[in-house]
């Protein structure tokens, strides 16, 4: 960040304005914008007014990434759910060919689409 102030023992002192950009910064990072790109991003809102749009379609864009990834990580807990009552099941009885074999209408519903998808347990 440019033109930041240090104090007496040079530890940094943030104005409001830059601790909100912080938190920009954070969250960008955190949603897997990578760093040029947020550098880009930084010199857009420097350079003020006119980039207004393209900070919109940055933003907007890794809303769509963000909304992807996250369908993406609801599947994998939608299948270690699955794994989670398969594996409480077989403990619970002491025998995974059991469960490894009961028939599909005696899965829980929720669970039914992923037992058929999957290729092994």
């Amino acid at each position: 960040m440019p033109f930041l102030k240090r104090g007496n023992n040079h530890e940094r002192i943030f104005s409001s304005e830059e601790y909100e950009a912080l938190k920009i910064i954070k969250c960008l990072k955190k949603s897997g914008l990578a760093l040029k790109e947020i550098k880009q991003f930084m010199q857009l809102v420097q350079t003020g007014d006119p980039t207004l749009r393209a900070r919109f379609e940055i933003f907007s864009k890794q809303r769509e990434n963000v909304e992807h990834e996250i369908e993406k990580l609801h599947e994998i807990l939608r299948i270690i759910n699955y794994k989670c009552w398969y594996y409480s099941n077989a403990s619970e009885i002491g025998d995974e060919q059991k469960i490894k074999n009961l028939p599909l209408e005696n899965i829980p519903e929720e669970f039914r689409e992923i037992k058929e998808n999957l290729s092994c347990n």
